[in-house]
């Protein structure tokens, strides 16, 4: 208590005046890396550098501050990695790696506020910066011929086709932090078993579908030699985490962490048990389809009814289902695998819209997404899904 108040005191009015004198001359802004989650570390970050890029934010000295490589809070030391190479051919942005710095900062957060001196690497967007398909990160030749010298190793070769898979639970989080408790994300969750079909028909096609995602999921009692729970695996690794996004032809998942490197390699990404309204496929290539709302007696709820009140735009399941009674139901086989074909034959360049499909989406983004108390940005909805859940969105 003593310490803490002291500090206080050292940080008002010693450290506090220091900036701010430094801050008449060179022009900075110090930022807190969101390091301890894979979709923070990668959106947060991703969606900075796209602004830097774009010069649309403020043309002056950034500090990115992360915790120290092997911290417990860093998610995936090689994408912190990427960043910072990148970060080196940059004249105004760099990324320091000290616990200590990011400890000091995140205790002083409260006493800086308002001082002018951070910019928040927050996720607060409308999402927009992902159609532009910036190229920030990539991998190097050298860790190109690491990753397929270990794809070789888990049986999988130059020729094959890789279509990644993962799927959102609970046991992520609480193995992250069993002391806090997560069930607001449940509404999130997804079967994995609901993806079986759409896996056989990726394999049937020619494809070698690997799971990816958190090492405590449950295992799909499915056995194939084109079906590889990487996740699950003695193959797992920070950088592998990252080499299967990159190499995908298209990503099968939902809202979760690889989400993330999805989007920083312009990886075209399915998503399925879409939730939220704030929450969209972000990429230029994504499709997505939607968990049904539903009642406490089990009766759906149409999407066109809630959408206009932001009431219904919170990110906790809990509150959706004990203030307003509304839950979600999750994607069936059926759907997903519907969605899945869809994909493939999108970037295959074998999906040819009917006219009557084309007056369907035009509807849904004109009548429906200008609804969208978030954003207005024409979503890029499966027609397959939309055909068959039309009076979801639309009045007739």
């Amino acid at each position: 208590m003593i310490i803490g108040s002291a500090t206080k005191i050292v940080i008002i009015k010693l450290i506090v005046p220091l900036l701010e004198l430094v801050s008449k001359v060179y022009k900075f802004k110090i930022c807190l890396m969101r390091t301890e989650r894979l979709g923070h570390l990668a959106l947060n970050t991703q969606v900075f550098f796209i602004r830097h890029k774009r010069q649309l934010i403020e043309d002056l000295n950034y500090y990115l501050i992360s915790p120290s490589l092997n911290s417990s809070n860093m998610a995936n030391n090689d994408l912190l990695l990427l960043y910072i190479e990148y970060s080196k051919t940059l004249s105004n942005v760099r990324i320091i790696r000290s616990s200590s710095l990011f400890f000091f900062f995140s205790y002083a957060r409260s006493i800086f506020d308002g001082k002018g001196f951070f910019y928040y690497l927050e996720y607060k967007s409308n999402e927009s910066e992902f159609l532009f398909a910036e190229q920030i990160v990539s991998l190097s030749e050298s860790q190109k011929c690491l990753g397929n010298e270990i794809l070789l190793k888990m049986g999988i070769t130059d020729n094959d086709k890789i279509v990644s898979i993962y799927t959102r639970d609970s046991r992520f989080l609480d193995n992250f932090d069993n002391q806090r408790d997560w069930s607001y994300h449940n509404y999130r969750d997804t079967n994995i078993n609901n993806y079986l079909k759409a896996i056989k028909y990726l394999v049937e096609e020619g494809f070698t579908v690997v799971r990816i995602g958190s090492e405590y999921s449950k295992s799909l009692k499915f056995t194939n030699g084109k079906y590889i729970e990487y996740n699950l695996s003695d193959y797992k690794s920070s950088f592998m985490d990252l080499y299967l996004p990159y190499i995908s032809r298209f990503m099968i998942g939902n809202k979760s962490g690889p989400e993330g490197l999805a989007l920083i390699f312009n990886t075209p990404l399915l998503v399925t048990d879409l939730t939220a309204f704030m929450e969209l496929a972000l990429g230029k290539n994504d499709l997505f389809i939607q968990k049904k709302i539903i009642d406490l007696k089990g009766n759906i709820v149409p999407f066109k009814e809630v959408i206009t009140n932001e009431k219904y735009y919170t990110p906790d399941g809990n509150k959706m289902k004990s203030l307003y009674g509304l839950t979600y139901l999750e994607n069936t086989p059926d759907e997903i695998l519907d969605a899945t074909i869809e994909m493939y034959n999108k970037l295959s360049d074998n999906l040819t819209l009917k006219l009557t499909q084309v007056d369907l989406l035009n509807r849904y983004h004109n009548e429906y997404c200008k609804k969208n108390k978030f954003t207005t940005r024409p979503a890029p909805l499966s027609v397959t899904w939309l055909e068959k859940n039309y009076h979801l969105y639309l009045e007739d």
